[in-house]
Formats: structure tokens, C-alpha cells, sequence
């Protein structure tokens, strides 16, 4: 994607914090079925240095990168009036905060703060010990109908903006969707941004009877150590400040590098 190229050099400054448009870009610069179009992007850019850079694509919204505050009114007053009023917006958390701050007045919205999130970022897996039983595989089409039910369900336990089990059924479609077998299937992940970089896991979904045993810790361990040994050079997993699996997650080797924050606008009340 022309995005990418462009801003290569400026998204890799904060990779880990930038992956959530890295990703997009990706998806966008494929065969995309996740997005609807059309598509816009934008650079912010001081004479040859680009500053930051941001895509819009339904139904995420408004995905920007890290940049500096005073990059944002220009990028504001750029798609004001020649895109769709963006009812979402996501970030890290300076910059989502402060760009839809100067939104709100220039479009007379009420943003309310849906999600915050913790970015890790890991370089070296610690392994679990002892691993739990079992082997991660990837999901194939005999595993359509587990995997769109427990979509479902995580989508309701996370209130997802999005159709989750329709998203669980493209990411199986397109060989990105794992799970973690002990004789049966016990916990699902997506992988997502793959790139000389970095990759992402996301969506880790374990049904409530088959959680606390460990199975997964040894499905995140074992797949963030196969995406290192295949060239990625960190592994990028978020998850909602406050949520308890954090510390499961920083015990493997996640580090937190930074905060995103996700916002839905309203329009104010005439």
C-alpha cells in the first residue's frame, strides 16, 4: 500500500504503538474482506519528514498513528467535509485524546471513551511452567462451526463493536486462526500485522469450563515463539486496562509500551 511505503520510516519509529495502522494497511494493500470501501488515508507531513499518518476504513473508523499534537488540527480540518464525520477513533492515548478533543469542536461531537488498552510488546518468550497438555495447530474449514459459536461468544463477553464471529470466520478463511487441542479444541487466537516487524495475537478466546488451567498461556507462549523464529522481530498483544489476564500476560514477557484508547463520537444535541 502506498501508505506504508511512504511512512515507513516514521510508523517503525513507535512500531509497537503504531501496529493497530500498520495492521490496517496491510489487510487494505491484500485481498480485504474485513473493510468496507471506499478507503481514505492521510499523511501529516513538514517538508520531507512525515510526521504521522492515519486510515479510514469501516467499520473500525479512524485508525491514527502516533505523531506530534500539533500535527492533528491539520489532519482534522483535512478530512472534515470530504469524509464521513468518523464515529470512531483509535489511537494511543495522547493522540486518539487530543484529536478527537479538537474534533468535537469542529464538528459539534460528544466523544465518550469506549476502550483502553494496554500495548505489550515481547522480544523473548518465558515459557510457561509446566506447559499445558495439548499442541497448537491451525484452524482449517472442519473447525467452521466451533469457531464462529465461540466468536459469538467472545464477542459478548468483550462487547465488540463488530460482528465477531463473522470476523473469527474470515480470519479462519485466511489461515489465521489457531487452536490449542488437548484431545479437543480448548482455546482459540488470531494473528493479524504480519510484518518484517512485528506480529500481533489477538482475540484469545478459552471457554469458561476449560479456563485457570494454564491452556492459555502455553497457546500465547507457543505461538509468540513460532512468529520470533519465523523473522518477526517482537510479538504485540493488548489487552483492557484493568482485565486480570494482564499479569498472565507480562509473567510470558509481555511488556507494556504504551496505552490506546478507542472513542465514539455522538453528535451534540442541536
Amino acid at each position: 500500500m502506498a501508505l506504508l511505503e511512504r511512512c515507513q520510516a516514521s510508523l517503525l519509529r513507535s512500531a509497537a504503538l503504531n501496529h493497530s495502522i500498520i495492521q490496517t494497511a496491510l489487510v487494505l494493500s491484500d485481498d480485504n474482506d474485513f473493510y468496507e470501501p471506499p478507503f481514505w488515508y492521510w499523511t501529516v507531513e513538514d517538508g520531507d519528514e512525515v510526521l504521522g499518518a492515519a486510515i479510514y476504513a469501516a467499520p473500525d473508523g479512524l485508525v491514527l498513528s502516533e505523531m506530534p499534537t500539533k500535527a492533528l488540527p491539520m489532519l482534522c480540518e483535512a478530512l472534515i467535509g470530504r469524509i464521513p464525520v468518523p464515529m470512531r477513533v483509535m489511537g494511543g492515548s495522547g493522540v486518539a485524546e487530543a484529536f478527537v478533543a479538537y474534533l468535537a469542536k469542529q464538528a459539534r461531537l460528544s466523544p465518550m471513551l469506549s476502550n483502553s488498552w494496554h500495548v505489550g510488546r515481547l522480544c523473548s518468550v518465558v515459557q510457561p511452567k509446566p506447559l499445558a497438555p495439548g499442541k497448537l495447530r491451525q484452524a482449517d474449514s472442519s473447525n467452521s462451526e466451533l469457531v464462529r459459536s465461540w466468536g459469538a461468544e467472545y464477542g459478548k463477553e468483550k462487547l465488540s463493536f463488530l460482528d465477531v464471529a463473522e470476523f473469527m470466520g474470515k480470519k479462519l478463511k485466511r489461515g489465521d486462526l489457531y487452536l490449542w487441542e488437548d484431545g479437543d479444541p480448548i482455546t482459540m487466537m488470531t494473528i493479524s500485522g504480519r510484518s518484517d516487524n512485528g506480529a500481533r495475537i489477538s482475540s484469545v478466546f478459552t471457554p469458561p469450563r476449560h479456563r485457570g488451567l494454564g491452556y492459555a498461556s502455553s497457546a500465547i507462549a507457543t505461538m509468540s515463539q513460532s512468529l520470533l523464529e519465523c523473522g518477526h522481530g517482537f510479538v504485540i498483544l493488548t489487552w483492557r486496562i484493568g482485565d486480570p489476564a494482564g499479569r498472565i500476560y507480562e509473567r510470558l514477557g509481555f511488556r507494556r509500551v504504551g496505552i490506546q484508547k478507542s472513542y465514539v463520537n455522538r453528535k451534540q444535541d442541536s
